[in-house]
């Protein structure tokens, strides 16, 4: 994550459960970063006690629509190792965006420069492992949006 921190002070394996404020001290961010951490941490191991390492709610990510060529994720929530993965908006419906804005404005070198820069600003995975993409990419990758607006889809 890019910004302006003094420090990143959190250890997990010193299992600190609170940070506590000293009078007259100056606060920095990094005591406020780390009490943040320390909750984090403990509601992670919470729910990998009471539930598992990995469950769903509902049909959160449910595979549904399969073709040879696309498929959809269920929207939801999923939890892997106690932490939650969201995802809002299948790939087809981003595809299906990609296509509109293409049809309203006939930009094709224009969204190609947008993905581009999207890609490099965001530091994206141009090309993630299979098994990530399909679990965890709401969006199609940059160089997928790239062929296809390419090719005016």
């Amino acid at each position: 994550m890019k910004g302006d921190f003094s420090r990143d002070s959190f250890d997990p394996a010193k299992h600190f459960d609170r940070l506590l404020l000293q009078q007259g001290r100056v606060l920095t961010d990094a005591d406020f970063n780390e009490q943040g951490a320390i909750q984090r941490e403990l509601l992670r191991a919470f729910v990998v006690d009471l539930v598992g390492r990995r469950w769903r709610v509902g049909e959160g990510f449910a595979i549904g629509g399969a073709t040879a060529d696309d498929f959809t994720i269920g929207a939801g929530r999923c939890w892997l190792g106690g932490l939650p993965f969201e995802t809002w908006l299948s790939r087809r419906w981003e595809r299906q965006a990609d296509r509109f804005a293409l049809e309203l404005t006939g930009e094709r070198e224009t969204m190609v420069a947008m993905h581009r820069r999207l890609a490099l600003a965001n530091l994206a995975d141009l090309d993630p492992p299979a098994l990530l993409y399909a679990l965890l990419f709401t969006h199609p990758t940059p160089p997928e949006r790239i062929a296809a607006a390419r090719l005016g889809a």
